[in-house]
């Protein structure tokens, strides 16, 4: 169980960023909309994934002390937190704001950071 759980989760996160770049060309291939709701499902999926396994952490001061948990709460909490707040201000044309170009840019890269756990 333990290397086929490992390649789906590197083939998760590959995907996740290679949509998150797709998206960046003149024309994606996805809509607006669409695009939004994987985004957010990514986000979860990574935040859930950090949070369980701080929960289930035995020494959790210890979990800050890790460069790779340092990294996944980054990649997760972070495009998180800016989707929701750019949801707030961001039009469906408004593709320039700051907060989006944050997400287009740091996301992906994060995300990617994630592999470094092996």
């Amino acid at each position: 169980h333990g290397p086929r759980l490992m390649q789906a989760w590197t083939a998760w996160i590959v995907i996740s960023a290679a949509l998150s770049l797709v998206q960046t060309i003149e024309s994606p291939p996805f809509s607006y909309a669409f695009e939004a709701i994987l985004e957010f499902v990514f986000d979860i999926v990574f935040a859930f994934e950090t949070i369980f396994r701080f929960a289930v952490c035995p020494h959790r001061k210890a979990f800050f002390c890790n460069g790779h948990n340092i990294t996944d709460v980054l990649a997760a909490l972070v495009p998180l937190s800016l989707r929701i707040a750019a949801s707030q201000t961001l039009t469906h044309h408004d593709k320039q704001h700051v907060l989006q170009m944050v997400l287009d840019c740091a996301t992906p890269a994060l995300r990617l950071l994630k592999l470094l756990r092996g």
